[in-house]
């Protein structure tokens, strides 16, 4: 029988999956507080629902390069592979914590992972609730400041990126959301 945690896994891909097609900013913000859950908590939804079927997820993505960004004021790469089919930079397969640390965004030779996109639009900006900056949320206030500084195609520089953070977080988990939907249509209806 599937279980409540593979619903909500199914529901928030589901939601993923909208906001995929159609990245409004609000859409791309709340998306961000299913990314933190998805992802990012303790004992994140997606290994809570894998620990059932042990699937090795590969994520596959682009990254700043953690040295050489020094001299560099500001910085932005797209993560997907996908978002830009003649980009002939090599990707990088790995895992989800490959992928969380993975370089997106850098200020003042300072790199800013995936990680710390998806924490300041969930924690500082609305994805699950407006927060204060601490002191310790040194990645977070870097996101901040970054949006401040650089339009990505009309968009702040965080939404660009969660946009490609969701693409590649659609396309690894991919094979266990089959998995589950394979289970999900081999259950008996419920006529009750």
């Amino acid at each position: 029988m599937i279980t409540n945690r593979e619903q909500l896994f199914l529901k928030t891909l589901a939601d993923l999956e909208a906001t995929a097609a159609n990245p409004e900013w609000y859409d791309l913000i709340k998306a961000s507080g299913l990314l933190r859950l998805l992802l990012l908590e303790g004992d994140a939804l997606v290994h809570q629902v894998n620990r059932n079927y042990g699937l090795k997820l590969e994520f596959s993505f682009h990254a700043l390069p953690k040295v050489g960004q020094e001299n560099v004021l500001a910085a932005w790469t797209r993560v997907s592979k996908s978002a830009n089919p003649n980009d002939k930079r090599e990707t990088q397969t790995g895992s989800l914590d490959d992928f969380l640390t993975a370089g997106c965004l850098g200020l003042r030779g300072r790199i800013l992972t995936v990680r710390d996109v998806i924490r300041a639009n969930a924690h500082l900006k609305g994805g699950v609730h407006v927060g204060r900056l601490r002191e310790k949320d040194v990645g977070e206030a870097g996101v901040l400041v970054m949006d401040r500084m650089l339009n990505v195609g009309g968009a702040e520089a965080s939404l660009a990126v969660l946009r490609d953070i969701i693409q590649v977080t659609l396309e690894a988990v991919k094979p266990l959301a089959e998995v589950v939907r394979e289970r999900l249509a081999a259950e008996p209806a419920d006529l009750t």
